[in-house]
């Protein structure tokens, strides 16, 4: 049973000299005590080592999870006695992690000194029982891995004189460089033909991916080590093909979640999606990184999630301010000062992203799929003449109420009016409220406090003179971005089809009106794109069923809208294809968030 672990041998022996009047340390004695129970209990002894094995991880897992100091000293106490006692440390638990993995996270976790100290005790012994310094997770992560996200550098130097290294998942300079090496290699050998597959990757460097969350992110909340998962909800194109195909699950962890503990400190998550899952049950490896959340206030920078800042510059003028006031009403000072220190607690700046937000993720390294299972586009159905003729009978722009051109419409959908209902509502969107006091009053406030209004009106805007019939957005949790579109009914039908145009554009920012008594959004200026999003999240529910792109040759490439914002696009309507419920095939995922 200790088979392979050094100094047993010796525990034993010194355990002999003890009884002889020899000195014994507490350590080789420990050890030749499990040596000997392990020899008399016999199978017995092995069923209970295999139990401590997972014991040691789950353990520390637990360590990890702990918020008092006390209780993860004590549970890094209880892992120590398991460590002595035999466990094995090369055991691994939940997500293919070991005892070392959890002990570089709790570490990470932790910003006690006495808690750090405890954590290198024990990575020092089990380091000295063998312990497979560079093992990696299920997403390719080692212990160094875990503690180089750590500011304290707890384990750092201890890692590394150990010759910690990099897992292939998170080491992406390192695979970058290998890759460049072998590229070398064969145009050293004039290998052509190896050089040519080398620089075909099937997933090449730079490619994006469109990932829909299926469980929530918390940066107060979730934890470092927590899994986390999404579904990809777009065909993610490459090289002329189809790479990866909707409904491909994701899998990874979390590698960093903080809060925002005070007004000085920014909320953090650092998200490691690496892991994908084919339909036939292939998991290919990517090393990826989110480079924007879809519609969230927080920003990215180099994979990191960062909250949004205290408005610390306003609320110490405020604060100085109060303080002048006092001199003359100290008792309207005082009230306003704790009014004031109300209103900031009442300032969620943590990260909380619900089911059904979305990322983009970029491919860091060139990589070739693990599976040979062919990857689906959507269907595009063949545009008829008849209905390339209703395409070019269709109004090309809406209008402002004074009869300003705006936005161009972009969009077609075929189908009856519960099934568009029934699309929307599946991919996470939502209808407008009309624009009124109320509603304009909340939009501004929200605003103001850099929050979201998921229900947050929209400016008129007029086709022919009617109103929209739907107005739909989705956003996150700020008001200055959002996907959104307007649609209108025409009084044609296509194939005994009702038949709907609308306009859709992204919103990006905010803008203020020269005077500075007016705000409103800027967008995106290639509304090609907001086509596109809107057509993958239909097609993803399998409400539409086919999508066609018609070309509008009299249509405008570059104009500006009511606003003056710029506006590209190639031309073309999307015209989308509803079914019916009873005719529709079941969603493999759903998008509501």
């Amino acid at each position: 049973m200790y088979a392979g672990r050094k100094g047993h041998c010796a525990s034993i022996a010194a355990l002999g000299d003890s009884r002889a009047g020899a000195p014994c340390s507490p350590r080789a004695a420990g050890w030749a005590v499990a040596c000997l129970a392990a020899l008399l209990a016999g199978p017995a002894a092995a069923e209970k080592t295999a139990s401590n094995a997972t014991e040691l991880v789950e353990t520390l897992q637990q360590a990890a999870w702990e918020n008092k100091n006390k209780d993860i000293r004590g549970q890094i106490q209880r892992a120590r006695a398991l460590v002595e006692a035999g466990a094995d440390v090369n055991a691994r638990g939940e997500q293919g992690r070991t005892a070392l993995h959890w002990i570089a996270i709790g570490a990470f976790q932790s910003n006690n000194r006495k808690v750090h100290r405890d954590y290198r005790e024990l990575a020092e012994i089990i380091i000295e029982r063998e312990a497979d310094i560079n093992a990696e997770d299920d997403y390719g992560n080692t212990a160094l891995d875990w503690e180089e996200a750590n500011p304290q550098e707890a384990l750092h130097h201890l890692l590394l004189q150990a010759g910690a290294a990099h897992g292939r998942s998170h080491n992406e300079a390192s695979r970058m460089i290998s890759y460049i090496d072998g590229l070398r290699a064969l145009a050293g050998r004039n290998d052509l033909q190896g050089l040519t597959a080398a620089l075909d990757a099937e997933v090449p460097a730079g490619v994006e991916i469109w990932v829909r969350l299926t469980e929530p992110l918390h940066s107060k909340q979730s934890r470092s080590g927590d899994k986390i998962r999404g579904v990809v909800i777009a065909p993610v194109r490459g090289s002329g093909r189809i790479i990866l195909e909707p409904g491909t699950k994701v899998e990874g962890t979390i590698l960093t979640a903080r809060a925002a503990r005070n007004r000085y400190t920014r909320a953090e998550a650092i998200l490691d999606l690496t892991n994908f899952i084919h339909a036939d049950g292939a998991v290919t490896r990517l090393a990826t990184r989110v480079v924007d959340v879809g519609n969230a206030r927080e920003t990215v920078s180099h994979g990191r999630i960062v909250g949004v800042p205290f408005p610390n510059e306003v609320v110490s003028r405020w604060t100085l301010g109060l303080r002048g006031l006092g001199f003359v009403f100290p008792g309207v000072s005082e009230g306003l000062r704790w009014s004031t220190h109300a209103y900031n607690l009442t300032l969620g700046r943590e990260i909380d992203y619900p089911a059904g937000t979305e990322l983009i993720l970029r491919v860091a390294v060139p990589e070739n799929l693990n599976t040979r299972a062919p990857q689906k586009d959507w269907r595009e159905v063949e545009p008829t003449p008849e209905l390339v003729e209703a395409i070019r009978a269709q109004p090309l722009r809406v209008r402002t109420p004074g009869g300003e051109e705006s936005d161009i419409i972009n969009l077609m959908f075929i189908g009856a009016a519960e099934d568009l209902e029934a699309g929307f509502r599946l991919a996470g969107w939502l209808e407008a409220r009309g624009l009124g006091l109320r509603t304009g009053f909340r939009t501004a406030f929200a605003a103001l406090r850099r929050g979201g209004y998921e229900e947050a009106p929209f400016a008129r805007l007029l086709l022919e003179g009617k109103e929209p019939d739907y107005e739909y957005q989705k956003d996150l949790n700020t008001v200055a971005k959002r996907h959104h579109l307007r649609i209108y009914r025409r009084p044609e039908t296509y194939r005994n089809q009702p038949v709907w145009i609308a306009s859709a554009t992204h919103d990006i920012g905010i803008g203020v009106g020269r005077r500075g008594t007016q705000w409103y959004h800027l967008i995106d200026p290639e509304i090609d794109k907001e086509r596109q999003k809107i057509a993958d999240d239909l097609l993803f529910t399998t409400v539409a069923t086919g999508y066609s792109l018609v070309d509008r040759p009299e249509a405008p490439r570059l104009s500006r809208n009511a606003t003056g914002d710029e506006i590209r696009t190639d031309g073309r309507i999307m015209v989308l294809h509803l079914e019916p419920e009873h005719e529709r095939r079941p969603a493999a995922v759903t998008g509501g968030s």
